[in-house]
Order: structure tokens, then C-alpha cells, then sequence
């Protein structure tokens, strides 16, 4: 038996001492699991630590409910789609974008979410807080001809989907045609595409992730949902009608915020200080706090004319810090929060607690020697035993981050 502290999820496995001979997952738990034990009776003890003081000891027990699995097994039974074929949304399905991309091979994203009952709870410090029922939907295209927009195809969508307080990823994979997608099995896949202008036979890899890979980034650490957060939303989007807005506006314009402002803005000292504009109180309901301009905002890593230490910061925070955070999936110490400074992150000029990778004086960050940064090494290595970052769903490294990262290192004083 065992579990994983990030996800909660609990598996079985047989071993024969030379061979797996049954392996399955047995629960979905919120539990954040620490370790098994046995009790007197035989009875196996699951170990839940929260350091709110809730943790505790659970066991488990049989599931009696019935429960049939009516998950859509096509995009186009999803209820999300207008036209599948055309990739065009029901009305009410939001399209969005963000401020700084997660690296995906090169794939190009489209991004949407639905929110069909309640609203959603705006925090100024992490993602934001999604009722159940929503789902959140993003798309990949590749370039079956490298270096050509108009070669696109549709390969996979996912969906991450809030039900009964828990988050679940789905991935389907498009067929040839480009009329549909089939829902993919909880194990995931690796599927090879033929490119088009380049040597003969080239080809690239695609992981559709299983189930649980998906919340190995999508972690309780990281609050879950990783794009939809003050930071990657406030930015301007141009809509299907046309239109260009502020994100954050628009949805404050059609009631999907709801923001505890007494929590979230320090109310006023004096009289002089509630005269000023911008000013909220716990009263002034579904508002922003301030204009956008104000609000907290990710630089664009890939954007040259942007300051090099906010797209490096830009750059780690949706590349690594939905693990490299406080309780998150990684078992580095440092941390990228993204309101942690950098001398608080114990990152820049600390010794690996792990593997060097044969690089001479080492450190997690070499002010000034990216030839020494075991980050910069493993950010741009892929294939087993390579240290690769991310570790999952990735077959090539993002050539333009890591030059970002390494003029970034080598402006950095010794």
C-alpha cells in the first residue's frame, strides 16, 4: 500500500519480490498521507498530517454506493463544444489566455472555462477558489510542419473538472480528422505524429497524461488551478466578437467574481483615507480591488522588451513553482512561491541536497555561472536518468527559456 502526500490518492499493489502481479489505485482521499501502520487488529492506519491541527488517523473502509460512470467518452458529448470540428464553444464557456505560458513542446493552447453555478472566489495570493460543476478546458495543436501556424492541428484536449470539493483530470485525443476526440484511459499514453518539411521519417513525441500525472502539477500545494490567478489573467484578450478587454474586468462585468473584500483589502484609517478612489469595503461586492493597472500582473518570459528578472521570475513561477512551493510535489527545499524574494527562495548559491550531475562546485543557481547551475542543466536535459524539469510530459526543453534563464544566472553577482 501507498499513497502520495500531494494528491491524497492511495494505491495496492501485489509483488511476487521479482514482478508486479496486480497494481491498482484503491481511494481519492483529501488526505495529506505521511505514511501506513498497522494496528493490533491487522487493521492498516493511514497517516494524515495537516499543520492546521486537523490531521489525524484514518482507516479504510468499504465504498457501498453505486456509482456509474456517465463521464462523456467524446468532446462532443461534453456539452462544452458549438461545433467540435470548428473548436467553437457553447455561449457561456469563457475563452482566456495568460500572462506567462507553461512549456508544452511547442504546442500551441487554446484556453476556456465554465462556470455553470456559483461564482469564483477571488484570491490576490494563489489561484482562484472554483464552485463545483466547473470545468476548465485547454487544447494543443502541433505544427505538423515545424515552423508553419498554418500546419496546426488539433492532438489533445483536457479538461480539469470540480466535483464534490475534488479536481480530476481527463485527456482526449483528436482523431485524424480533426472531427472529435475520444476520452483517453486513467494510464495515460505516449503517441508518436509524422511531421511534414523536415528529414524523412521525423516524427515528434505527445504524453497524454494519465490521471494522476495531471495532479502532480494541478497539487493541493498549488491550490489546484494553475493559470486562472490575479497575475496570469491580467492581461488584455480579444474575444470571438471582436472585442479586446482586460480579462479581469470581463470577469468582473459578468458576475463570475465573488471576493471577501474585508479579507482582501485593508479597510481605511481615517476619513482622508476612505475619500480615495479605488477604495473597497467588505459592502462594495463583486468588484475588483483596483484597477487592473494596479493589480498584480506576470511578466511575459518570451517577451525581450520586458525587465530580464521579472521574465525570469515570470518564467519559474508556471514552469516550477506548482511543485517547488511549501507542502508542493517537490522534494528540493527551495521555494518559488511567487511573493517569496529571491534571497528567501534558497535557490541562488546553495549547494544540490541531491544529484550534481557530475557538475564541478555545483549549486542550485551559480551567480554568474550557468555552467554551474544544476537548474539551468536540468531545465534543458530530456530522457531518462537526464534530470530532466519538468520530470513529466515533456520531450523537448523550451530553447527559449533556457536561454532566459541562463542570461538571467550570468547577470547575477558572485
Amino acid at each position: 500500500m501507498y499513497g502520495d502526500y500531494s494528491t491524497g490518492h492511495i494505491w495496492a499493489v501485489k509483488h511476487t519480490g521479482a514482478k508486479i502481479e496486480w497494481h491498482k489505485k484503491i481511494a481519492i482521499t483529501t488526505l495529506k498521507i505521511t505514511g501506513f501502520e498497522v494496528d493490533p487488529d491487522g487493521e492498516l492506519i493511514v497517516l494524515h498530517h495537516a499543520p492546521s491541527g486537523e490531521g489525524g488517523f484514518f482507516k479504510l473502509v468499504p465504498n457501498e454506493a453505486k456509482h456509474e460512470n456517465t463521464f462523456p467518452k467524446k468532446l462532443s458529448e461534453s456539452g462544452l463544444f458549438e461545433n467540435v470540428a470548428e473548436h467553437t464553444m457553447k455561449p457561456g464557456v469563457l475563452p482566456y489566455s495568460v500572462n506567462a505560458p507553461f512549456w508544452s513542446d511547442g504546442a500551441h493552447k487554446a484556453r476556456f472555462v465554465a462556470v455553470p453555478e456559483g461564482t469564483i472566489g477571488y484570491n490576490r495570493s494563489r489561484s482562484f477558489d472554483f464552485p463545483d460543476k466547473t470545468v476548465l478546458v485547454k487544447s494543443f495543436a502541433l505544427e505538423m510542419k515545424p515552423g508553419d501556424p498554418t500546419s496546426r492541428k488539433w492532438i489533445e484536449t483536457r479538461f480539469m473538472t470540480r466535483q464534490n470539493g475534488e479536481w480530476y483530470g481527463y485527456s482526449y485525443q483528436w482523431n485524424p480528422e480533426g472531427t472529435d476526440a475520444t476520452l483517453v484511459g486513467a494510464q495515460g499514453m505516449n503517441v508518436s505524429y509524422a511531421l511534414r518539411g523536415g528529414a524523412a521519417g521525423a516524427e515528434t513525441q505527445w504524453r497524454f497524461p494519465s490521471r494522476a500525472e495531471c495532479m502532480v502539477c494541478h497539487s493541493r500545494a498549488a491550490n489546484f488551478v494553475l493559470g486562472l490567478c490575479e497575475s496570469q489573467l491580467n492581461k488584455d484578450h480579444t474575444y470571438p466578437n471582436g472585442r479586446t478587454d482586460n480579462q479581469l474586468r470581463v470577469f468582473e462585468r459578468v458576475g463570475l467574481l465573488n471576493v471577501n473584500w474585508a479579507a482582501e483589502v485593508p479597510q481605511p484609517k481615517d476619513a482622508a483615507e476612505r475619500q480615495q478612489p479605488n477604495q473597497r469595503t467588505a459592502k462594495s461586492g463583486p468588484m475588483l480591488p483596483s484597477a487592473p493597472a494596479a493589480l498584480k500582473k506576470l511578466a511575459d518570459p518570451y517577451d525581450k522588451a520586458q525587465p530580464l528578472e521579472a521574465r525570469a521570475r515570470a518564467w519559474l513561477h508556471t514552469n516550477c513553482a506548482s511543485c517547488h512551493v511549501e507542502a508542493g510535489g517537490g522534494n528540493a527545499q527551495f521555494n518559488l512561491a511567487p511573493d517569496t524574494a529571491w534571497d528567501k527562495m534558497k535557490l541562488i548559491g546553495v549547494k544540490p541536497l541531491h544529484n550534481a550531475f557530475n557538475i564541478a562546485d555545483a549549486q542550485l543557481v551559480a551567480p554568474g555561472a550557468p555552467e554551474k547551475s544544476v537548474l539551468i542543466h536540468r531545465i534543458g536535459a530530456r530522457g531518462t536518468n537526464s534530470g530532466q524539469m519538468p520530470p513529466i510530459s515533456s520531450f523537448v526543453p523550451d530553447r527559449a527559456g533556457v536561454d532566459l534563464m541562463t542570461e538571467w544566472c550570468k547577470g547575477l553577482k558572485k
